[in-house]
């Protein structure tokens, strides 16, 4: 009976000293668990801080391959520009001014109505963004007309039925980056609605993207040129690079709309000797601005109307962009009460081409 009793009470010891280890086990285990989920949802969120999110990015066109990729990194305005300086923030970038350098030429477009485009001198090379409200000097690279056209050169673009009186105050609208499929066509409409026409400076994949709208911009009497295909600074490239830039968005334009403009805008307005050359030999027509909004900057509507009153001159060729980020909205917001106002002051809207 004593041994028994014994075996039992061991037995019993043993039977409570496994339960105990059992529930030791279970918590560690519970509170391991909830340890191991809990570093799990700080990874999850680590994460999601380190990798960048689908959010609208006017420097990326999403949804493209790697060679159909548009970056249009709009950098800030050189010191001497006759933009008003708005607030806007904007990245920092390695790519030249918004505005030529200096030493460079742009064309179409002088602040006393002349278009001496393409003119250097040295106001800094603003493509007629003159400082002192003189018109800008040098060689001139819209106004000259070339014969020597390569055999390979595309259909050019309807020529206007009859140009404007020279006596007239002209002003042009220019919108470069597009098309797209919600700016550009908010701003067709407007130019519909209050009967105006503007020249589009279109890049080639943005014309893959959206070439219905850019069928639309033809189809509506606006002017279309070729601000290249990727939007690079073309003073950055080789020569066949250039050419390549300009002859693909060419036919990206002439498989939409059955012709190719002659017209070029350069990216940032960036040009330097081998860009000019070029142009020059290929018979292409170099075309600039001389009243900048830097709407491409997220500038106000109010700054944008000011600076437009305040620096537009007859034979202004007005900056602005129908795609390229979120701040073109202000764009979209500002455009009626700027064609109105203009209008008030006796303005006659027209192209690029219609300029004398």
């Amino acid at each position: 009976m004593k041994y028994n009793t014994r075996t039992r009470a061991s037995s019993m010891k043993t039977r409570k000293r496994t339960k105990r280890n059992l529930a030791v086990a279970s918590f560690l285990l519970v509170a391991l668990a909830l340890w191991l989920g809990g570093c799990g949802t700080k990874a999850s969120s680590s994460l999601e801080v380190l990798m960048p999110g689908k959010e609208e990015s006017a420097n990326v066109q999403q949804g493209a391959s790697s060679e159909d990729t548009i970056h249009i990194n709009h950098p800030t305005l050189s010191e001497g520009t006759n933009s008003v300086t708005d607030t806007a923030s904007h990245p920092a970038s390695p790519d030249a001014s918004h505005s030529p350098q200096k030493g460079t030429v742009a064309a179409s477009g002088s602040t006393n109505g002349s278009t001496a485009s393409g003119a250097t001198g040295t106001n800094g090379g603003t493509g007629g963004k003159s400082q002192g409200g003189g018109s800008t000097t040098g060689t001139s690279v819209t106004n000259s007309t070339y014969t020597n056209k390569p055999s390979s050169t595309p259909a050019s673009s309807p020529a206007p039925a009859s140009k404007p009186d020279k006596e007239q105050k002209l002003v042009a609208l220019t919108f470069d980056d597009g098309p797209d499929g919600r700016y550009t066509p908010a701003i067709l409409d407007i130019l519909k609605k209050k009967g105006v026409k503007a020249t589009f400076f279109v890049v080639g994949v943005q014309v893959k993207k959206d070439p219905e709208v850019l069928q639309r911009i033809v189809d509506e009497g606006h002017e279309i040129g070729n601000h290249t295909t990727h939007h690079k600074d073309l003073t950055k490239l080789t020569k066949s690079q250039i050419w390549e830039e300009i002859t693909t968005t060419d036919k990206l334009i002439q498989d939409v709309v059955g012709f190719a403009p002659n017209r070029v805008r350069a990216p940032y307005g960036a040009v330097n000797s081998t860009v000019k050359q070029l142009m020059k030999e290929k018979g292409r027509e170099l075309v600039s601005w001389n009243v900048d909004t830097r709407d491409w900057a997220g500038t106000s509507v109010a700054v944008m109307k000011r600076n437009i009153s305040e620096h537009t001159k007859p034979g202004g060729i007005i900056l602005m962009h129908s795609f390229g980020g979120k701040g073109i909205k202000n764009t979209v917001d500002m455009l009626p009460d700027v064609i109105d106002s203009l209008h008030k002051k006796g303005y006659t809207f027209v192209t690029i081409d219609e300029m004398p």
